[in-house]
């Protein structure tokens, strides 16, 4: 048994209780305190070092990762995760994967996977990016179109101008 498995073994309290990913052992479900002791005690350690391990090195306290140890926050859970440990998302991914039985992720090279690394508020800042270049792009479309009246295209024009960038 080594890390990981200490890990799966924290993470794996009743609410998830899903088959294990490709070749994990399975692990009997209990909830996070009697996990915690029952790592301590394997490793003759205090369970406050493995508290701080699943909580304060991964910026969550105990109450969010309760919350996020519950089978219907499972993808906050993996985005958390991917957010601190972006270098290991594919082991993450295949991990989650396996506890919903859901098909493998996607390829590391399909860009959307840079997605899952973003905080809520890059998030948002990309979406309204990428929201105002689908209007500029609908802009200039309209302004190249011939049937369209002259002061139809100045205003079109001056919503052009109005989204280029700073």
């Amino acid at each position: 048994m080594n890390d990981n498995d200490d890990f799966e073994t924290v993470a794996r309290v009743s609410a998830l209780d899903a088959r294990p990913p490709n070749g994990a052992r399975v692990v009997r479900c209990m909830n996070r305190i009697a996990a915690v002791k029952q790592v301590a005690k394997k490793h003759r350690i205090d369970p406050q070092t493995i508290t701080s391990a699943c909580t304060r090195s991964i910026g969550l306290t105990t109450h969010r990762l309760d919350d996020l140890l519950d089978r219907d926050n499972s993808q906050a859970f993996c985005q958390h995760l991917v957010r601190h440990f972006p270098g290991y998302q594919d082991a993450i991914d295949d991990f989650f994967a396996g506890l919903a039985g859901s098909p493998q992720p996607s390829s590391p090279k399909d860009a959307t996977r840079i997605v899952k690394t973003l905080f809520p508020d890059e998030r948002k800042q990309l979406r309204d990016s990428l929201l105002l270049n689908e209007a500029r792009e609908s802009l200039e479309r309209w302004m190249r179109r011939g049937d369209v009246p002259e002061d139809l295209q100045r205003e079109i024009q001056d919503l052009h101008e109005k989204l280029r960038p700073a």
